[in-house]
């Protein structure tokens, strides 16, 4: 996708929302980054944040799978739960020792219906496979295939199609003397994502790795690094763009979202780049300029930060 004046703003919204949340919003952050105005999203503009709920998978799941018999692991007879506000899901693993614990390179599934798991209403469908691959004293990690892995909220649908997402949790140090540090590690192959809302529909596709840090004193500061490209027939990006975070994105995410730093490229199609600088001229704006060839096209233009990173903002929103 050639990166133009006309599309600037719209394209660097896009990659925010996907990129952070595997969440494409039709109308939310591309609504907000059209008008050029920085709102917090009413309630029914709030989409499902998919990376919160693909971060939530996995500690649902080992709390609540239950061992198949080794060897028949296709009977899957295992009870079905109900939800916490309504509908059901069934959790297993395979338990290849037969220890009836779910341990690293063991496999289970999760299968979603109408299941409705916390009190902001979001309603899950679909089934996941996580395979466990990795756990010692500071680290955790998972690989997650998804089969039309829905969740729904206000009329809003965000759905992973299907793809592989790897997240790996790292947590060292301690709350009690101050030196907690924590990090989400995604690494998505071909994550197919659909998004609906009124009617309309975007699809796109996501390969990335990133990376979302924490750590005290100040824990709402979120430090993200990372890269990846996004390919989608959606309007915005009606291709594929890649992108590549070259200096730390660092988000306050409370609301209103700031950012104190970070820079990120993104590139498009006939020589055409796209340089967005946070914190320019200060923490609730963002430079873009434009380039082609390498050479500079026009000149910088300055917007409200949570405009382009109107997800962090709908998430600080959800929570």
């Amino acid at each position: 996708t050639a990166i133009s004046a006309a599309n600037q703003q719209l394209v660097a919204a896009e990659v925010s929302s996907n990129a952070l949340q595997f969440t494409g919003n039709t109308l939310g952050s591309i609504a907000s980054a059209a008008l050029g105005v920085a709102e917090q999203p009413a309630n029914k503009d709030i989409t499902p944040d998919m990376r919160l709920i693909v971060v939530n998978l996995r500690e649902l799941m080992h709390n609540k799978a239950q061992p198949l018999t080794p060897q028949v692991v296709s009977a899957e007879v295992v009870n079905t739960e109900n939800c916490f506000a309504g509908g059901t899901l069934k959790v297993s693993f395979d338990d290849r020792n037969s220890n009836t614990d779910w341990d690293v390179n063991e496999t289970g599934t999760v299968v979603f219906s109408n299941c409705v798991m916390q009190t902001n209403g979001v309603s899950l469908n679909g089934s996941v496979k996580d395979e466990y691959l990795l756990d010692n004293a500071t680290t955790t990690t998972d690989r997650f295939t998804f089969t039309n892995l829905k969740a729904s909220l206000n009329g809003i649908a965000s759905e992973l199609v299907s793809g592989v997402a790897t997240y790996t949790e790292t947590i060292t140090g301690s709350f009690q003397n101050s030196t907690l540090q924590s990090s989400d590690h995604f690494v998505t192959q071909a994550l197919k994502v659909k998004v609906t809302q009124n009617s309309v529909t975007e699809n796109f596709t996501l390969d990335e790795d990133l990376t979302l840090s924490q750590s005290l004193p100040d824990l709402t500061k979120e430090t993200i690094t990372g890269s990846g490209s996004i390919s989608s027939d959606n309007a915005n990006i009606n291709g594929s763009i890649k992108f590549n975070i070259t200096t730390p994105i660092v988000v306050n995410s409370t609301t209103p979202v700031t950012a104190s730093s970070g820079q990120m490229t993104i590139s498009g199609s006939g020589g055409t780049a796209l340089y967005v600088t946070f914190a320019m001229p200060d923490t609730g704006s963002v430079t873009m300029q434009l380039t082609k060839d390498g050479a500079n096209v026009g000149t910088q233009k300055t917007v409200p930060v949570a405009t382009i990173l109107a997800s962090v903002t709908s998430a600080a929103a959800v929570n």
